[in-house]
């Protein structure tokens, strides 16, 4: 039976993060095309990395606040022990809060970062 990754937690400059219900790693364009003369092409771009984290309301104060990080630091760390570093995690844009009475409090945080470690790789 297949075991798959269904939990993870998130650290930012060292202090844990918990209230997370949902990670989604954005997508990184490498190349695009480009029109040529006879022909098209690619061209390269700079990678530019980006996740999002689905929060929960604890009933206490968190420790860390995601909606005010400039220049911080971000480790995902899986249940299956994999770990992915984020360098330079700004936040870009927070969602709007919900609530519908039938489960946990939460909203949306988007993040971008200037690194990924360990970098891209085919899968």
């Amino acid at each position: 039976m297949a075991q798959y990754v269904t939990r993870c937690s998130i650290e930012f400059n060292g202090i844990v993060y918990e209230d997370i219900k949902g990670f989604t790693e954005k997508s990184v364009s490498l190349s695009v095309p480009v029109a040529l003369m006879n022909k098209s092409g690619t061209a390269k771009l700079m990678p530019r990395y980006g996740f999002s984290i689905d929060s929960v309301q604890p009933t206490m104060r968190s420790l860390v606040n995601p909606r005010s990080l400039f220049g911080a630091t971000a480790t995902v760390q899986y249940d299956n022990g994999d770990r992915v570093s984020f360098g330079g995690v700004a936040t870009t844009s927070t969602g709007d809060g919900t609530i519908n009475g039938e489960t946990e409090a939460g909203s949306t945080i988007d993040f971008s970062a200037e690194s990924r470690t360990p970098d891209l790789e085919l899968r």
